[in-house]
């Protein structure tokens, strides 16, 4: 399903004559990762992607990624090749998977307040939160386009409601 999604993101942003640097997205089990990094040499869309671990390490997540990716390819027999410097991932897990820290509810509610974006303690916000932060430090620079893959996750904001004051 990311293969595609990846392919119709392209498809998109072309139509709306926006020209993409680097795509956010978050990285739980990987699934999400690996489909928008195939779908988007498949694609042949020249747009780095990087991933916002959520839980475990990032070399942990590095290397569940490499595999699935490696077991995805021989499967469908495709004929892509990525290198290990386009598996990029951050580690985010923070307090740990589903703990949310203080500086992750705030960017969560910030978004909310200022932007409308809806997103949930366990995988966006902190996708969102690690994307922000990464701005911050010069990982993503400020002349970039970055297109932040949002992956759901409402019904996780209402399993924990009670975390944001109104």
């Amino acid at each position: 399903g990311y293969i595609d999604a990846a392919r119709e993101a392209k498809d998109e942003c072309q139509a709306m004559g926006i020209a993409i640097d680097r795509i956010v997205c978050v990285t739980g089990s990987c699934g999400t990762h690996v489909g928008l990094l195939l779908g988007l040499k498949l694609a042949g869309w020249n747009v780095r992607l990087t991933g916002i671990g959520i839980s475990s390490t990032a070399e942990k997540k590095t290397a569940w990624a490499r595999s699935l990716l490696d077991r995805t390819i021989a499967k469908y027999d495709l004929t892509v090749a990525i290198s290990p410097e386009e598996l990029e991932i951050h580690d985010y897990a923070g307090a740990g998977y589903a703990k949310s820290r203080p500086e992750e509810l705030a960017a969560i509610s910030d978004a909310a307040r200022r932007g409308g974006l809806v997103l949930d303690p366990v995988y966006t916000g902190k996708a969102y939160y690690g994307m922000m932060d990464l701005a911050k430090k010069g990982v993503l620079r400020h002349d970039e386009k970055v297109l932040f893959f949002h992956t759901g996750g409402l019904l996780g904001l209402l399993a924990k409601a009670d975390t944001f004051p109104l």
